[in-house]
């Protein structure tokens, strides 16, 4: 049989690995937008910046700003190897998962294709490829060690201290792990023998529970509120129907690609999609339990429904880096119940179709850090005093520019322009992308013009002087 020979699935994972870390190249990144008010603020040990709450994360890059400085590739290696370790421990979740749900099956070969997938995930590229991203990389690393210590048959005193901590931990990361209770009580309920577990561990459900409640607190005292208005206006306002909304495009967005993804990948993220509904509902009876995984990836998307997420670009990806724990878990389950052979050729499509993707994905970000280079670059010869910025572009498909972080990123990187005003006269419209290759034309106006004029065109940055 194919999959069990392995050799297959062994040659599939070693393209689609090399692939992805291709891809994920951290020499070809730069810093982006935001990255530079929060590395400016890491460089004088701010905690909570920006009214954040995520201190795990300020620690993390206030450790890469003592190791790289304002080295943009140490940033992203950092983030690339968190990406490595979250995908190690979604295999051992994965196979802790499935062994509990079809005790006495051998199961390690999906768990190992869970991962595979989450590896290659290219709903990622958010937090792998954006600095301030790995926030959401370092809450999921965080919720699976604790799932890992909590969600188990026997629970010994170890386990409960682990899980504990963990807990702790990963509510200090990301904002994505508030649902961490119920998913570890609706994983345990999937297990047989469920309700005795679950009562088992009634007193550290309700430590966990005075953990959470401790945590709002504290965050209440620091921020002096639970949600801003970025994070929670619609939850605040009540507004049933834009929240409904964002659940929607959340849920289709964890299956497909934003809508200016090239057609072609769009039809494959389709028959990726497709052809394991098929199998699951020929197979239902079998994969009952997968409800209970469903069930946590919805949950895991409830605290984002406020924020939603961009359909057409990348912003907003990294809300679905801990769900997509629970989606490639899913993916994983419907192809234990395919044949082997139909397994292994539905495994090769979608690592193709997420490669494809992937590669999109980076070629994006890879050009947003371009532009941003090249601007701040002109930043440092221009002697000007006097500097406007025109059309300063947003994101190119999602992947952040310049759209806050102009201004920071002069004082972050120490440009001689203490003296110089810059100015954003106008900002570019968010769904108008740049076109490759992005060139610099300088115009020489006057000899005796004391302001420069950066216009930020289609094709071409020109600077008028």
């Amino acid at each position: 049989m194919l999959l069990t020979r392995k050799v297959y699935l062994y040659v599939i994972a070693a393209l689609v690995a090399g692939w992805a870390v291709y891809c994920y190249n951290p020499f070809l990144l730069y810093f982006q937008n935001d990255d530079f008010t929060h590395l400016r603020l890491s460089s004088r040990h701010t905690f909570f910046q920006r009214n954040s709450f995520r201190p795990v994360c300020d620690v993390s890059v206030m450790l890469d700003y003592t190791l790289f400085g304002k080295t943009a590739a140490g940033y992203h290696m950092v983030n690339l190897v968190l990406h490595i370790a979250c995908s190690v421990l979604v295999y051992f979740f994965s196979r802790r998962i499935l062994l509990l749900f079809y005790p006495g099956e051998q199961k390690n070969v999906f768990a190992f294709i869970a991962s595979l997938l989450f590896f290659i995930y290219p709903m990622h590229s958010e937090s792998v490829f954006w600095i301030l991203g790995r926030s959401g990389t370092l809450g999921a690393i965080f919720a699976l060690l604790f799932l890992l210590a909590f969600v188990k048959a026997k629970y010994t005193k170890r386990d409960a201290f682990a899980s504990v901590l963990f807990y702790m931990l990963a509510l200090l990361s990301y904002e994505s792990c508030w649902m961490l209770l119920p998913v570890a009580a609706v994983l345990l309920a999937g297990v047989p023998g469920g309700r005795m577990l679950l009562k088992q561990r009634k007193y550290t459900f309700a430590l966990l529970a005075v953990i959470f409640l401790v945590y709002l607190f504290l965050r209440w005292k620091e921020n002096h509120e639970l949600l801003d208005n970025y994070e929670g206006a619609y939850f605040l306002q009540g507004n049933i129907v834009v929240l409904l909304q964002h659940f929607v495009q959340l849920l289709v967005r964890s299956f497909t690609a934003y809508a200016e993804t090239p057609a072609i990948i769009t039809v494959g993220f389709c028959l990726a999609f497709l052809l394991p509904a098929i199998w699951y509902i020929r197979k239902f009876s079998r994969l009952k339990k997968s409800g209970y995984i469903l069930l946590c990836f919805v949950l895991c998307l409830l605290p984002y429904l406020s924020l939603g997420i961009d359909t057409h670009g990348t912003e907003g990806e990294r809300f679905l880096y801990l769900p997509s724990v629970f989606v490639c878990l899913f993916t994983a389950m419907i192809l234990s119940a395919m044949q082997k052979k139909w397994a292994v050729v539905v495994t090769a499509f979608t690592c193709f179709v997420y490669a494809a993707q992937l590669y999109v994905n980076a070629g994006n970000y890879r050009f947003a850090g371009n532009v941003v280079k090249q601007t701040l670059n002109e930043l440092t010869t221009d002697t000007s005093k006097n500097i406007i910025m025109e059309g300063l572009p947003r994101s190119q498909h999602g992947a952040m520019i310049l759209e806050s972080g102009l201004q920071h990123a002069v004082m972050f990187l120490g440009i001689d322009k203490d003296t110089a005003d810059i100015r954003i006269s106008s900002l570019r419209g968010e769904l108008k992308p740049l076109q490759k290759p992005y060139k610099i034309v300088h115009v020489r106006v006057s000899e005796d013009v004391a302001v420069a004029r950066y216009v930020f065109t289609d094709t071409a940055l020109v600077i008028y002087k």
